[in-house]
């Protein structure tokens, strides 16, 4: 089932939910019933991975400086023409992107 299937509910319904219904008198019981027998909702996407990415294109320099491995040091011009390539930004997206793509797929299939 899709995310755009659910929606946020209140845990008990409020007054207008149960003017809404045309069983008030046993509204609340039945619903408390309703939301115990619900599905669990799909999880939520985890954005964290895709902060990241936009934060190492906004800042590549610093997530090359990150990767060094001891006593390494970076190019500081290769890393500045690098930092302004299109390709590589891009390259940043889309390998976000597709593990984005493949948790969702995964969290599908379960």
């Amino acid at each position: 089932m899709s995310n755009d299937k659910w929606v946020m509910v209140p845990v008990e319904p409020t007054p207008e939910m149960l003017a809404a219904t045309s069983w008030p008198n046993c509204a609340a019981t039945d619903y408390a019933h309703m939301l115990a027998a619900a599905p669990q909702a799909p999880a939520a996407p985890d954005v964290a991975g895709l902060v990241e990415a936009l934060e190492e294109i906004v800042n590549p320099v610093r997530f090359m400086q990150e990767r060094l491995e001891e006593g390494e040091r970076l190019n500081g011009m290769a890393a500045v023409q690098l930092a302004e390539n299109a390709s590589y930004l891009r390259g940043i997206a889309i390998a976000v992107l597709a593990a984005h793509q493949k948790r969702e797929t995964s969290h599908d299939n379960q």
